[in-house]
């Protein structure tokens, strides 16, 4: 068996040969020389990046990927959309390209950068490709969502105070000097996926749980107005960007009870394109009576 000779170097054994009869010994040198093994070749690694929330019908130019050869030796590289909520959009800008031998690359940085515009809701995977000069390769997939265009709208802080602490909650607490009283909630619209139609905001009803727990009725409640934005109105349209829309009522204090709490629910409605969501924002009566008001 031969001897391993480690580390790489050169090295000089003594050899003993044994030949003719009766056997006679001879020793020699030589020289050896070790050499590392050749190293082999390590794959390329592809990263195709962070996935985006974009929206449907604008065009999204993908960016955050990259390259790296532990070896120095990229090569190419090339994009491709692999999976798509119906058939997948054409995949435009520097899709695919040259590395050039190099130890790391930013594909995306090329200019233009690969870039689609989808026509639905919902993923859209993306896969990068990488090859290194010996023909090794690493894929690397990357989801973007496109969320449909969309809104909701709730209360901000209507009253902090009250208990329990909705923002769609709020209070009124009548004094003997006042004959009604007015109270304000601001209602916020959140858009998503670029919805940007106009939002007409609505009252649709309005409902008395009186004793509390019972079952909701259609009420009138004497003295009610309602005012969007400072303005007698029915009801109030506000377009995009969209500003918080401040809905304010006045009540009378012949809505109230003397001895105890009321409470009605104002039913809101906002449409905007195809879109209509609803929104209950409860109005508390206190006591009018200050003896029930301390109890």
């Amino acid at each position: 068996t031969p001897p391993a000779y480690s580390p790489a170097g050169t090295y000089h054994p003594k050899v003993i040969v044994e030949r003719g009869s009766p056997l006679q010994e001879k020793e020699a040198r030589i020289d050896v020389v070790a050499i590392p093994p050749s190293a082999g070749n390590d794959p390329p690694t592809a990263n195709a990046g962070p996935g985006h929330s974009i929206s449907i019908s604008v065009a999204h130019n993908h960016t955050g990927g990259s390259a790296s050869d532990p070896d120095g030796n990229l090569a190419s590289y090339s994009w491709q959309l692999i999976s798509c909520p119906t058939a997948c959009p054409v995949l435009s800008g520097t899709v695919s390209g040259s590395l050039s031998g190099s130890s790391s690359a930013v594909p995306p940085s090329l200019n233009p950068p690969p870039r689609y515009t989808p026509t639905a809701a919902g993923n859209y995977v993306l896969q990068l490709t990488v090859t290194d000069s010996d023909g090794l390769s690493d894929t690397d997939t990357v989801t973007d969502t496109v969320v449909a265009p969309s809104f909701t709208f709730t209360c901000l802080d209507a009253d902090p105070a009250a208990e329990p602490p909705d923002p769609c909650d709020v209070v009124v607490e009548f004094s003997p000097a006042l004959l009604s009283l007015s109270t304000t909630a601001e209602l916020v619209i959140n858009a998503v996926g670029g919805f940007s139609s106009p939002v007409t905001f609505d009252v649709t009803g309005v409902f008395e749980d009186y004793p509390v727990g019972s079952p909701p009725i259609v009420a009138a409640i004497p003295g009610f107005e309602e005012y969007f934005n400072g303005n007698r109105v029915s009801s109030f349209t506000e377009t995009s960007p969209y500003d918080n829309v401040d809905f304010s009522v006045i009540v009378s204090k012949l809505a109230a009870d003397p001895k105890l709490d009321k409470i009605y629910t104002v039913r809101f409605q906002a449409s905007g394109g195809s879109i209509t969501r609803t929104l209950d924002l409860r109005l508390i009566l206190k006591a009018s009576s200050p003896e029930f008001q301390e109890r």
